[in-house]
C-alpha cells in the first residue's frame, strides 16, 4: 500500500510539474507575443517618422519658395 501511496504522490508530482511547465511556456507565448506586438509599433512609429520628416522637408522647400518669391515681388 505505502507503494501505491508512493506512486499516486509520484504521478501527482509529474502532473504538478507539467502543468507548471504548460504555466511558463503559456507565459513564454504571452511575452513573446506582446515582444512582437512591441517591435510591431516601433517599426510603426519609425515609419511614421519618416513621412513626417519627409513631410516637413517638403513644407520648408514650399517656405523657402515662398521666400524667394516675395522677395522678388518686393525687389
Amino acid at each position: 500500500m505505502a507503494q501505491t501511496q508512493e506512486f499516486l504522490s509520484l504521478t501527482d508530482l509529474e502532473r504538478k510539474i507539467e502543468t507548471d511547465d504548460q504555466d511558463k511556456n503559456g507565459e513564454e507565448q504571452e511575452a513573446n507575443q506582446q515582444q512582437h506586438k512591441i517591435v510591431s509599433l516601433l517599426q510603426e512609429l519609425l515609419a511614421k517618422q519618416n513621412l513626417l520628416t519627409q513631410d516637413m522637408a517638403t513644407q520648408q522647400i514650399t517656405i523657402n519658395n515662398l521666400s524667394q518669391a516675395v522677395e522678388a515681388l518686393q525687389g
